[in-house]
């Protein structure tokens, strides 16, 4: 599967976030914060933004995702480069639709990885031995942490959220990195990720069914529904010697 600079970077998040600390009502507003996004059905949208010299503040990469959650489970869309790719996870499988590359990789629910946009792991971004932690208000019933950290790729992190709501509304990720990805210079970076359109309507279920895709045999082999027959398949349900 084909992926941009800021795909790359944001799937190598979900494994990086691995992350409290307490300073100021820290505790106190990241657990309101996470019941907030775990209470009932929730949808949301999500912008991402990737900024390879921070100094410039020019976007050279952006995403766009809408998200549906409950129960443990998701759905989400993401949009970049003209390209879509679906990712969901129910209470069987974990898979990854790509429609530009024809194809879907299929793994265990207990297998899947906690993706960049899920605000319940924030809070463990910032589990470090070593931070620290500021606050301040911005008005208009916002407030920023800004949080330092002494080691990893990502050194400073700003989390914006409505202090009436308890919505997340911004979240920065700053490096002091240098390189070259996919071709493309960057020089201390900067990832934005902007939440928007938040609502707890009822979500329907039916979004987080498989069968929509595919369904399993009893040999633990794939069958593709009509609409994708002609998608390669990466089945990672069957155990491997």
């Amino acid at each position: 599967m084909k992926l941009n600079a800021l795909h790359i970077i944001l799937m190598a998040l979900s494994i990086w976030i691995e992350y409290p600390v307490a300073a100021q009502n820290y505790v106190q507003d990241m657990g309101r914060i996470e019941q907030k996004f775990k209470e009932g059905d929730l949808s949301f949208k999500v912008k991402y933004l990737f900024y390879p010299y921070d100094s410039l503040k020019k976007v050279s990469d952006s995403m766009n995702a809408v998200c549906s959650q409950s129960n443990g489970e998701y759905y989400y869309k993401i949009a970049t480069d003209g390209k879509e790719y679906e990712y969901l996870k129910n209470s069987k499988y974990f898979f990854v639709v790509d429609h530009a590359e024809k194809g879907i990789a299929i793994r265990k629910s207990s297998e899947a990885q906690q993706q960049a946009w899920d605000i319940s792991r924030i809070d463990s971004i910032i589990r470090s031995p070593s931070v620290k932690v500021n606050y301040k208000s911005l008005g208009n019933s916002e407030a920023e942490y800004e949080v330092k950290l002494s080691e990893g790729v990502w050194t400073t992190i700003k989390l914006i959220f409505n202090t009436t709501t308890f919505r997340i509304d911004k979240l920065y990720m700053y490096s002091t990195r240098k390189g070259k990805m996919l071709g493309q210079n960057y020089s201390n970076p900067r990832i934005g990720i902007v939440y928007s359109d938040y609502s707890n309507g009822r979500v329907d279920k039916t979004i987080f069914n498989e069968s929509r895709f595919f369904t399993e045999t009893t040999e633990g082999g794939v069958t593709l529904n009509e609409l994708y027959k002609k998608y390669k398949v990466l089945n990672y349900l069957q155990k491997r010697s």
